[in-house]
């Protein structure tokens, strides 16, 4: 059977929604997705635009594709965002000249009763729905903006806050735009009886979904994972089609949970997939493609779809430093701290392994990403080998050691050495001046304090006391302080006869624990009381810059940790300089090598 003949009508607003004509977004489509700060005022100040210079042009607004359902109404297979974005524009326009009906003259009112018509369906005088069915949540939203009702701002899904976005973006604009009511009646008709789209019917829906598919790879605009979606559903049977979709709007709705705003999206989630999959690096414009082809089976094509939640939960978990089982996991401490994104697809190639197995993966991969960080490494270079990398993972048993993942990681690993020679070189650089570099310098210094603090105890938990080093303030929450040994106020530098940049790098700072006396910030290191200080410290590596004189009372396990840290060089703070600044840095760099070292070591 051959294809229905393709013509597009144009038509305009008015026509859409004329009586007797209802449409809905089936269930199988995203959610609403414009932004009100970014698609939907771009649209309005268009509008504006065309309204302001050329009301008598007709003004095209791309395309649409519409599906006979067998209730009479029309699904709309293509054009959601634009429609539901227009029909809101119709629905808030209507209220507010609804509320100033009575002061119209005779025409004015008509039109408001016309718009009235456009925006609800009425049967036999009863309001029995809006004209068109926004998608699936959002449904109840344009329902309670009709009713008048104020809109929740909490335990909402991703389409309601686009939605209450969008009426808050269309609110502000109107009230700002058209201080005259009579003004907003001008635009409107424009909006009606200017404001066009090419439609095209179809008579059946998978044809519909083919024909979308097609088009969207010709040229139009659609980002590949609504494709890729489409793609699916043009597979799937009529059976599958509920089970499909929501699995599809399950892990939509996981991802809107992420932490960062980046991964809120399907489109994320399809590339770090087809990265898994295939272990190469798929540009953007080729994700589509290759999941055509990888999808190609129907069997491969259903699994593939009914995972989808499972997945996107996983995904978005892993932004909150949450193994896929829910569980709080302290491995990621760092990757948490710096946002970053690019290991993420890593992780979501473990999100079958069982959970010993997670946090000994999450752990290389929290060290291999900070290692890259420290190092300089081009965030290019890294990504490169995330794809092999996470391929490798997926590879992997449940069960897998920690051995086998660092084997399996070796595509990242074999250049250990040159990346920790790199980070040794770029730390030096750090100033505390800059406050773009003053996370890097706290990350530095918690992890040398961390690894100090392992030295002495081998069961304490490395993980979770960096957690804490590095910890933001918040409610409730003490920050460690980062402090200069040689103190930065102006009336100290006077007396300072080196480099004045030195006293901002890395070896002039340390940590200070929230129950240390800070109170000696501003003392000279000579100093007897901050000496003392030092040597009381909550963290070991402080007392490491003391002489051996001021530690003669500390445990046993301690005195062995401040030895071996002695033993990299020795530190004089009564002699403090410039020379001894180089020594303090050498101890950071030597313990945070060795650190990486034991850590991403095969």
């Amino acid at each position: 059977m051959t294809d229905k003949r393709l013509d597009f009508d144009a038509k305009s607003i008015d026509d859409i929604f004329r009586i007797g004509s209802s449409y809905h977004v089936p269930l199988y489509q995203r959610g609403y997705a414009w932004s009100g700060d970014e698609e939907v005022k771009v649209l309005l100040d268009d509008l504006e635009l065309a309204f302001a210079e050329r009301p008598n042009e007709f003004y095209l607004l791309g395309q649409a594709i519409f599906c006979k359902s067998d209730d009479g109404s029309w699904e709309v297979v293509d054009g959601q965002q634009r429609l539901t974005t227009l029909f809101l524009f119709l629905t808030l326009s209507w209220i507010r000249l609804s509320q100033g009906k009575s002061n119209y003259d005779f025409n004015t009112r008509a039109f408001v009763d016309t718009i009235t018509t456009m925006v609800l369906n009425i049967d036999e005088g009863d309001h029995s729905g809006a004209r068109l069915a926004v998608a699936k949540s959002g449904r109840s939203f344009v329902e309670a903006i009709i009713s008048g009702e104020e809109l929740p701002d909490e335990d909402i899904d991703s389409t309601q806050e686009n939605i209450r976005s969008a009426v808050e973006e269309i609110n502000s604009w109107m009230s700002k735009t058209f201080e005259d009511d009579r003004d907003l009646v001008d635009f409107t008709k424009f909006v009606l009886r200017r404001v066009t789209i090419l439609t095209l019917v179809l008579d059946d829906t998978r044809q519909a979904l083919r024909v979308f598919q097609k088009m969207n790879n010709r040229g139009l605009t659609l980002d590949d994972a609504d494709l890729l979606k489409n793609l699916l559903f043009v597979k799937a049977t009529d059976s599958e089609f509920k089970k499909l979709s929501d699995s599809w709007d399950a892990a939509s709705q996981s991802l809107f949970k992420a932490r960062l705003r980046r991964v809120r999206s399907m489109e994320f989630l399809m590339k770090a997939l087809v990265g898994i999959e295939t272990g190469k690096s798929i540009p953007t414009s080729k994700v589509f493609d290759t999941w055509e082809v990888e999808l190609e089976d129907h069997t491969v094509a259903q699994a593939f779809a009914y995972a989808l939640d499972n997945r996107a939960n996983a995904l978005q978990l892993a932004t909150h430093n949450k193994a896929p089982d829910g569980a709080l996991i302290s491995e990621t401490p760092g990757t948490y701290m710096f946002k970053w994104v690019q290991h993420l697809q890593v992780l979501l190639a473990g999100d079958g392994f069982a959970p010993r197995s997670y946090r000994d993966l999450a752990d290389v991969v929290e060290n291999r990403a900070m290692l890259s960080m420290l190092s300089g490494e081009k965030n290019q270079d890294f990504e490169r080998v995330v794809h092999k990398w996470s391929n490798a993972i997926k590879g992997l048993s449940p069960s897998a050691t920690r051995q086998e993942i660092l084997t399996a990681s070796s595509v990242v690993l074999g250049n250990l050495d040159e990346l920790i020679a790199d980070m040794r070189r770029e730390i030096p650089k750090l100033s505390y001046k800059a406050q773009s570099q003053r996370n890097k310098l706290r990350y530095v210094l918690a992890r040398t304090a961390q690894a100090v603090e392992a030295m002495a105890d081998s069961n304490y938990s490395r993980n979770e006391l960096l957690a804490k080093l590095i910890q933001p303030t918040g409610r409730g929450m003490r920050k460690y302080h980062i402090d200069h040994i040689y103190p930065q106020s102006s009336r100290q530098q006077l007396n300072w006869t080196g480099s004045p940049e030195i006293l901002q790098s890395i070896g002039n700072l340390t940590l200070l624990h929230p129950d240390d006396n800070q109170a000696q910030a501003d003392m000279l290191p000579n100093e007897l009381d901050k000496q003392i200080n030092f040597a009381g410290s909550k963290l070991i590596i402080n007392q490491a810059l003391c002489s051996d004189d001021l530690l003669r009372n500390v445990q046993p396990r301690v005195a062995t940790a401040v030895k071996q840290v002695k033993a990299i060089g020795e530190t004089d703070l009564n002699g403090w300089s410039e020379s001894q600044i180089r020594v303090r840095e050498n101890q950071y760099l030597e313990i945070l090598a060795g650190d990486f070292a034991d850590r991403l070591r095969a």
